[in-house]
């Protein structure tokens, strides 16, 4: 699919999620699955595998930095990221559908320290599809998808999500 209508229809599935603040999921569901296991560059080109976090409440979130709910997400995560890090959580953003060429300047300017790593389509078809963004995975301590988000959402939504795994 060339690429500029794939990004419309990314863009499209975004504004209907943010639009309508909740998004039915459909059969492709992984609440109750294993989270599949990854490596993927950071932002600095360090490999970073998932099954690094074993044992940690992690939140894996697909986001682009064209997209506003994504936007808005990113201090709320820094936020939660810096509360309860010392309590077995991890924070960990996937960039993907992305053309911009310094996602490591874009997270600095906007001071996101939380790991952020450059996605692929291998990932985006582990996890995916992934229709809209942000898409939001929140994983518990044995790696067991507890939930799954499409669309922004509230920080009280996400921080109830955390906390019920801590």
């Amino acid at each position: 699919m060339p690429l500029l209508r794939r990004a419309f229809l990314v863009l499209a599935a975004t504004l209907v999620a943010a639009a309508c603040g909740t998004v039915q999921l459909d059969a492709d569901s992984r609440i109750g699955q294993k989270a599949p296991d990854f490596t993927l560059p950071d932002i600095d080109g360090r490999s970073i595998s998932l099954s690094r976090y074993q044992g940690k409440v992690v939140v894996l979130d697909f986001w682009a930095s064209w997209c506003a709910p994504c936007i808005r997400e990113l201090p709320v995560y820094q936020d939660l990221h810096d509360k309860y890090r010392d309590r077995g959580f991890e924070m960990i953003g996937v960039n993907v559908a992305d053309e911009n060429p310094d996602i490591a300047g874009f997270l600095r300017k906007k001071e996101i320290r939380f790991t952020n790593l450059i996605g692929d389509d291998e990932i985006q078809e582990l996890y995916g599809p992934i229709n809209g963004f942000p898409t939001t995975f929140i994983i518990d301590r044995q790696g067991v998808i507890r939930d799954q988000f499409i669309g922004g959402r509230p920080r009280e939504t996400l921080e109830d999500a955390i906390q019920s795994l801590l």
